[in-house]
Parts: structure tokens; C-alpha cells; sequence
């Protein structure tokens, strides 16, 4: 007897996952009339196609990343500027200067990177102190 793992409250959502779109009516229709042996072969492949989405998914990510990387080192090289502004300036160019999740979008890199790239945004130039950027110095 073959094991069954599909499931029928969540068939909706693996189909998204695997097309990026809701079933319509006629599929679920469809899905609703075939016997489990045929489920479970319909629920596989889903799951292949989620699996194989995610893997170009990553892939895409790693590749703009790469990109982005490059382009931010290019940018600090031919400018003679830092990490920091080169991200600046990028960011402004791209109107996302107030949204490092928004910059993180629109360059399709990771969200996972936001919190990196707003520790180089948010530290303090190379050599000064807190107290010299606010004019609180001797």
C-alpha cells in the first residue's frame, strides 16, 4: 500500500508556492475527483516544482548579490569613497535612501542583508568620534 502525504487543506497553498497563483476552480474540481494514488502523484510533482523554484529562487539571489557587491566596490574604487557612502549614494540613486528593505528589493538581493547594510549606514566615519560629528569636541 502506497503512503499517502498529500494533504487537502493545503493543496491551495503548495500550488502558490509552486506557480506563484492560486488554483482555480476547475483544478480544485479536478483535484477534488481524483483518487489518492493520483493526489499523491499530483502532490510530488508540486513539491518538486516548489523545490526546484526555491533552488533558482536562491540561485537568482546569489547572483544579484554578487552583482551588488561588485557594483558597491566598483563604486568605492572609482570614487575614492567608503562602504558607507558609496551605499548612500546608491541608495539615492535607486529613491530608496529612507528603505534599506526597498533598496534590498529593488536590487533583489536578500532581506537578510538589510541589517548589515544598515550597520555600514549607521556607523560612524572612519577616526571620529560620536562627539566630533555633533560638534561636541574640545
Amino acid at each position: 500500500m502506497t503512503e499517502h502525504t498529500f494533504d487537502d487543506s493545503i493543496v491551495s497553498d503548495l500550488h502558490k508556492d509552486a506557480y506563484g497563483f492560486r488554483p482555480t476552480n476547475a483544478w480544485m474540481t479536478a483535484w477534488r475527483g481524483l483518487d489518492d494514488d493520483s493526489k499523491q502523484a499530483e502532490w510530488e510533482r508540486l513539491c518538486d516544482m516548489v523545490e526546484s523554484e526555491t533552488t533558482a529562487e536562491r540561485e537568482r539571489a546569489e547572483m544579484a548579490k554578487v552583482k551588488w557587491e561588485k557594483h558597491i566596490a566598483d563604486m568605492m574604487s572609482v570614487n575614492g569613497v567608503s562602504k558607507q557612502t558609496a551605499l548612500r549614494w546608491d541608495m539615492q540613486a535607486m529613491d530608496a535612501e529612507d528603505d534599506v528593505g526597498y533598496y534590498c528589493f529593488k536590487w533583489g538581493i536578500e532581506y537578510s542583508l538589510e541589517e548589515e547594510i544598515k550597520q555600514v549606514l549607521n556607523a560612524l566615519p572612519e577616526g571620529k568620534t560620536l562627539g566630533e560629528l555633533l560638534n561636541l569636541g574640545s
